[in-house]
């Protein structure tokens, strides 16, 4: 067997005898031939030339880091697209709101009505993704960790069109400009 090696000493990949390395090789990655099969890859390193099993605790730190990034990929996919595909919040939109306010401020009116809706959307999936966030920090094993569902759809039931806690408003531009808006 040969594993592949980062920096970090972390196994990457493991391949068979006889492999070509020379790719992973020109990557920067160490290889390590003569190496006994292994289950579970991730469970495993390379330290000072020797293979160690990893600790729980790194195991959890890894998992965090990994899910935390998979909370954040899925609460800007949320934001961004409906379940269609559709825009549901671009950056075109979000600067409407930003000078639909600052206009309705302006002209002495006040922010427009859509657009403190739109802002109390953005405020209520600001402090799920703070809770989805502090929820992963907090677990103290894998098991609690893998509990925290981070996913596009846990968002997209609490906050999309039809959302259980607080629905998306689904405000477009022109609603924006029109004028009492």
């Amino acid at each position: 067997m040969i594993h592949v090696v980062d920096k970090a000493g972390r196994i990457i990949a493991q391949l068979t005898e006889g492999s070509d390395t020379a790719w992973y090789e020109a990557q920067g990655y160490s290889v390590v031939t003569g190496a006994e099969e292994l289950s579970e890859i991730s469970q495993w390193r390379y330290e000072e030339g020797e293979l160690k099993p990893i600790s729980e605790a790194e195991r959890l730190a890894r998992a965090k880091a990994e899910k935390l990034a998979e909370l954040k990929q899925s609460v800007n996919t949320f934001v961004e697209r409906k379940p269609d595909g559709a825009v549901r919040y671009d950056t075109a939109l979000k600067l409407n709101l930003v000078n639909a306010a600052i206009s309705g401020l302006a002209g002495g009116s006040g922010i427009p009505e859509k657009v403190q809706v739109v802002q109390q959307w953005i405020a209520a999936v600001q402090q799920a993704y703070f809770e989805r966030k502090g929820a992963i920090e907090q677990a103290a094993s894998l098991g609690e960790l893998e509990q925290v569902d981070v996913s596009y759809n846990w968002f997209e039931a609490r906050y999309g069109a039809h959302g259980s806690e607080h629905p998306d408003p689904d405000v477009y531009t022109a609603e924006l400009l029109r004028t009492g808006s």
